[in-house]
């Protein structure tokens, strides 16, 4: 029973209440303002103990945990460079663990908004973190592309997260062919083919925009990322996933296809332009005209697909890569003045949707630079209506 006239100290202090004291709860209170500390009943916007413990009102006798296992920051004081009060590390997560919960409340709350406009931004948002929790190399692969964009976006933090982002890359990859391995489903063959995407997209968010990639001129990264799509193409055969799961359709955003490229009419006109050019080449053998045609014709095919899931622009600038003719790509690896001069109109479409995407921001100018230094007569003439467009001045 308790003593007579005694009356508990609901919302005391937390030093009255560590010390297990009696707070007279005064503002501030009388022990604390004996003493000379500060109390917490002082602080300004504190809410009262028994509310923000997160364990609920602490019972009778029970000893009290430290003051910093639950505290938050002061409105307006975010914690510096991501740092935890070190008891939060220490009951049950890691700073790795952290960091991936942080990497994936950036990607369903920012990367998964980062598309063009005409690709639904709820599947990436709920279905494919979701879809994610039963195949790990797709959330492996989430986590990748939303570390690369946080390091796009948070400069003073740029090496951790591509360390991350490189780090859940591999692993995606490297569950991407144990998969590979084993039985099909509708279902697996849909995390698949967005697994593929994704590393696809991570590809052109990885390269050009960082310090350790300096180093490698655009044209080279584009043929790295090329050569990565024709591994990757294989997966989408494998696995027919967008004839079993119509991938395209699924992705389409709700209120319908976005306005598409205005001079997209024009960009068809110029490659049959260009292919009746080469064809009229008089210091090139006929092998090698005919695979530079193939090459135009392949981008001109995707260029003139339907709109219904992807405007013409995203079609050249995606599905060509998928699309290009083996012969022709070697041809481009080998750097023949014919090929890079398709290359060019490719990046003409770049340039175009780059706007929509951050991850091909900085792509066209810098590809377009390094591209037009290869060419010379007659092959800059050929590349001039791309180079107009593009902005290039010729030299």
């Amino acid at each position: 029973m308790g003593r007579l006239g005694y009356r508990k100290s609901k919302n005391g202090c937390l030093r009255c209440k560590n010390r297990r004291v009696k707070c007279d709860e005064q503002v501030p209170c009388t022990a604390c303002k004996r003493h000379r500390v500060e109390c917490s009943l002082e602080r300004p916007g504190r809410e009262r103990p028994h509310e923000t413990s997160l364990t609920g009102p602490s019972k009778p006798h029970m000893r009290s945990e430290p003051s910093n296992v639950h505290s938050l920051p002061v409105s307006g004081q975010p914690p510096k460079g991501n740092s935890f009060p070190k008891a939060c590390t220490t009951i049950g997560f890691s700073e790795l663990c952290l960091l991936d919960l942080e990497l994936m409340h950036h990607f369903t709350t920012h990367t998964c908004m980062m598309g063009p406009p005409v690709l639904d931004p709820s599947i990436f948002r709920d279905e494919l973190p979701r879809l994610g929790l039963r195949y790990p190399y797709l959330l492996h692969q989430l986590l990748a592309l939303s570390a690369f964009h946080c390091a796009y976006l948070r400069t003073k933090s740029r090496e951790r997260y591509l360390l991350r982002g490189s780090e859940h890359q591999a692993h995606a990859i490297a569950g991407m062919r144990l998969a590979l391995a084993g039985k099909m489903t509708e279902e697996s063959s849909f995390a698949l083919f967005m697994t593929s995407a994704l590393l696809m997209t991570s590809s052109f968010a990885s390269h050009l925009k960082y310090q350790h990639n300096e180093a490698m001129p655009p044209l080279a990264g584009m043929l790295e990322i090329m050569a990565l799509v024709r591994g990757l193409s294989a997966i989408e055969a494998t696995t027919h996933a967008e004839l079993q799961f119509n991938v395209l359709d699924k992705l389409k955003h709700q209120n319908g296809s976005q306005p598409g490229w205005k001079a997209l009419d024009l960009f068809k006109t110029q490659l049959a332009v260009l292919q009746s050019r080469i064809s009229n080449l008089t210091h090139v053998d006929n092998a090698t005209t005919a695979l530079l045609n193939k090459g135009a014709q392949s981008m001109l095919d995707c260029a003139a697909m339907p709109a219904t899931a992807m405007t013409g622009e995203l079609h050249v600038v995606f599905t060509w890569l998928n699309k290009i003719p083996e012969d022709f790509f070697n041809l481009m690896q080998a750097q023949h003045p014919g090929a890079m001069v398709v290359l060019l109109y490719y990046v003409v479409a770049l340039q175009e949707v780059e706007t929509q995407c951050w991850v091909l921001e900085g792509w066209s100018a810098q590809l377009t630079s390094n591209i037009a230094d290869t060419l010379s007569p007659p092959w800059t003439g050929l590349a001039q209506w791309a180079l107009n467009e593009l902005g290039h001045a010729s030299g």
